[in-house]
């Protein structure tokens, strides 16, 4: 299997859209399909034919209709580690943000992730990269904020080559980068699936207890176009 395009981003931010996106205008994209929570290994032997590949189960359950064997695409968070790996030097990559107003409560409230040092195999996968979230000083809250400064700046240093599209924004940038944009009228614009909206009018920057982390998360936001307001509380 030969991936042309992954996508990647913090989780939470639209993986399962974008593979939604690159199917409908006629690139067969998976989610989690190649990346899961095994690791890289297991990435390689499904991209080699030794494993096979198939759609998650979160996006089987949203329509997904691609078809391993025609996969040219994959979207998943869990790539970002290994993005920088010799066997996808010539796959493009998709960066893929969201506002952190909207990743942060989805994966605290939404999933109950980040609430100590183990969890679903998704989460201890984040751990084993980022051992550091597993303090005991963070809050969950502090966790998820730092887990998306973290993740968010490894994809960006690892592959600085990546396309940066920002999930709230039009779509055609990212056709155009695609040579497809003459399919704009074909393309999937769902972006609500597999959304969670538990918790999110209650966050704020308040929640977060450490003074660094909340300047790490305000310089990220406003990097990618997400600004925090004066009083510093809610984002905008």
């Amino acid at each position: 299997m030969k991936l042309d395009y992954l996508i990647t981003g913090t989780g939470r931010c639209g993986t399962v859209y974008l593979a939604h996106v690159l199917t409908s205008v006629g690139m067969p994209c998976g989610h989690e399909s190649v990346f899961g929570h095994h690791g890289l290994e297991r990435a390689l032997k499904v991209m080699s034919g030794e494993k096979g590949a198939g759609n998650s189960g979160i996006s089987r359950g949203s329509g997904l209709r691609s078809k391993p064997r025609d996969f040219v695409a994959e979207s998943s968070y869990l790539s970002a580690p290994f993005i920088d790996h010799e066997s996808l030097k010539d796959t493009k990559v998709i960066h893929i943000v969201r506002n952190p107003i909207r990743v942060i409560p989805s994966f605290v409230w939404g999933f109950s992730y980040f609430g100590g040092t183990t969890g679903t195999v998704y989460e201890n996968f984040i751990y084993r990269t980022y051992p550091e979230l597993a303090s005991k000083e963070l809050t969950p809250i502090d966790r998820a904020s730092m887990y998306y400064i973290l993740w968010n700046r490894m994809i960006r240093d690892k592959r600085p080559d990546s396309f940066l599209h920002k999930v709230e924004d039009p779509i055609l940038p990212l056709l155009d980068y695609l040579g497809c944009p003459d399919k704009i009228d074909e393309v999937c614009s769902k972006k609500n699936l597999n959304a969670r909206k538990r918790g999110m009018a209650g966050f704020n920057l308040e929640r977060i207890s450490s003074s660094y982390v909340r300047d790490e998360l305000t310089k990220i936001s406003e990097e990618y176009g997400y600004p925090i307001s004066s009083s510093r509380k809610l984002f905008i």
